[in-house]
């Protein structure tokens, strides 16, 4: 549980005049840890159950449609900054019928699971390539950590800080700036003075 004194960015954009929205798809997200600080508008999917030890719901599927929802209904008329967290690349593993065949192993699973959650994130996009605040938005992917399978004899994650658990993809679309790859390692800690500037 983070302190109501921390101040969060978002917290900072809501005072420059910056529409702040927030979605997300698993309870720990809204479990008394004052993560709302700064939100003008935070949501929940609808009929999480909570459990410590595995993530027993398919969100995709629910988290998009809630995330155009909030837009459109926002109708974002100036600056606006929205944090959508998808879940559905984590323990329990399905293989999602509508998306490709990897395998039946857990990796295979896994790989269905970014599968599907890849369509759905394509799917708000092709809302968003849509809104006439497109073409002045930035987009920022990343994830907040990786998945182990065997790897130092340890499964999923949460428990080490291996390379298979920390290295995670950030990807930026920036209006005007040309794409590049840029070497250097970064962190997540990163993230918020970068969203700022």
């Amino acid at each position: 549980t983070y302190n109501k004194a921390n101040v969060f960015f978002p917290e900072l954009l809501q005072e420059a005049g910056v529409q702040t929205l927030a979605a997300h798809a698993h309870l720990y997200f809204d479990r008394g840890k004052n993560l709302r600080q700064g939100f003008s508008d935070w949501r929940m999917v609808e009929g999480l159950k909570w459990n410590a030890e595995t993530d027993e719901s398919v969100t995709s599927d629910k988290l998009t449609p809630l995330a155009i929802q909030m837009l459109d209904q926002a109708g974002p008329k100036g600056p606006f900054f929205m944090w959508l967290h998808y879940m559905d690349p984590h323990d329990k593993y399905v293989q999602h019928e509508e998306g490709p065949n990897f395998g039946r192993r857990a990796r295979n699973l896994y790989d269905n699971e970014v599968w599907y959650t890849d369509h759905w994130v394509n799917e708000l996009l092709e809302h968003c390539k849509k809104q006439p605040w497109w073409d002045k938005t930035a987009l920022i992917v990343s994830s907040d950590h990786g998945e182990a399978f065997g790897e130092h004899d340890m499964w999923k994650h949460a428990f080490a800080l291996w390379e298979v658990l920390t290295h995670v993809p950030l990807m930026f679309k920036i209006p005007g700036v040309a794409p590049r790859k840029i070497d250097a390692r970064r962190s997540h800690i990163d993230l918020a003075p970068t969203i700022l500037d």
